[in-house]
């Protein structure tokens, strides 16, 4: 594997990775907004709340104003789209095969790599990277589920934010 080519390269598979987790997040979000009997834009609404929800937090708290999402339009434009198709397309789907669960895993390891590199990137406390980790990762779901009037699933689930923990740890351990 050629280190060189990540190590150039480092700026745009973050930018990559961040992209995909936030249209990973979107789905989950315009998913439960379908389960939830949203409208059109209920759900297009709570795809761009969830995709970019802990991204937008995480960078007001480390002070990395304006925030990502705010300074490059594909994020909303990566959410609203999600939310868009996911409408159309959910009722065709149905219930048959509940992806929340599998996609929350996918943006959840994403998402903690992600707020722990930006939060080691604005030179935060190894505590402080690490929570910026689990906040990232766990911020959109408790949006979606809020805003959806269920209880978090990172109240419900012991193995959710102790996921994004353990990441958060792993990542500053190897960082080191």
């Amino acid at each position: 594997m050629d280190l060189g080519f990540l190590a150039a390269h480092r700026d745009g598979i973050i930018l990559g990775l961040d992209l995909f987790g936030t249209a990973i997040f979107a789905i989950t979000g315009a998913l439960r907004g379908w389960r939830s009997r949203l409208d059109f834009l209920g759900v297009v609404v709570l795809a761009c709340a969830v995709g970019v929800g802990g991204g937008i937090t995480r960078d007001a708290l480390i002070g990395a104003t304006p925030v990502a999402a705010f300074q490059d339009g594909r994020y909303f434009i990566i959410c609203a789209l999600v939310g868009a198709i996911a409408f159309y397309v959910a009722p065709r789907l149905g219930d048959r095969w509940n992806v929340i669960p599998v996609l929350d895993a996918v943006g959840l390891g994403v998402f903690t790599a992600i707020g722990c590199e930006k939060a080691a990137l604005y030179g935060c406390t190894w505590v402080a990277v690490v929570l910026c980790g689990v906040m990232t990762a766990v911020g959109g779901g408790v949006i979606r589920d809020v805003l959806a009037m269920r209880i978090p699933a990172v109240l419900r689930s012991d193995f959710y934010a102790t996921a994004a923990l353990i990441g958060g740890f792993l990542f500053v351990g190897l960082e080191r």
